[in-house]
């Protein structure tokens, strides 16, 4: 049986993940309302934010423009207090060609899974700076979302 999640119940995470992180992002199927959810968060986030949307043309565009500006780092996600490195990780590497692999989890120690692929805790994603993790980010908060 599946459990409904009320929106008061998500805005409130997002808004509480702000005040850890200088990012919250929103995931999950296209239509769901991630990015009505994302304005949400911005409108209650007492500081300054900025949402980012990439069904937008705009913003698509703007991404694009300058990529030689972008890192190419991929972001996977897990659950897991030990994440460890899967075949699936190593083809997105390179599929993507990706320069690193954060693979962010609920622990508290950053540690290298392999080669340019790297455990993060998700309370240290904010200093991911310029170095790749060179300490502290400035600037506002984001809620972004992508589908």
């Amino acid at each position: 049986m599946q459990q409904k999640i009320t929106r008061n119940g998500l805005l409130s995470a997002a808004v509480e993940g702000l005040s850890e992180a200088p990012v919250v992002a929103l995931l999950g199927a296209r239509q769901v309302g991630k990015t009505t959810l994302a304005g949400q968060v911005a409108s209650a986030w007492r500081g300054p934010s900025q949402v980012f949307d990439l069904e937008v043309a705009a913003t698509r565009k703007a991404v694009s423009a300058a990529p030689e500006r972008l890192r190419r780092w991929g972001f996977e996600f897990k659950c897991s207090d030990a994440p460890r490195t899967t075949k699936s990780m190593h083809i997105m590497m390179q599929d993507l060609g990706l320069a690193h692999l954060w693979v962010v989890y609920p622990g508290d120690l950053r540690y290298p899974l392999a080669e340019n692929i790297t455990a993060l805790p998700l309370k240290k994603i904010a200093e991911i700076g310029a170095e790749g993790f060179a300490g502290g980010a400035a600037g506002g908060r984001a809620a972004g979302s992508a589908g």
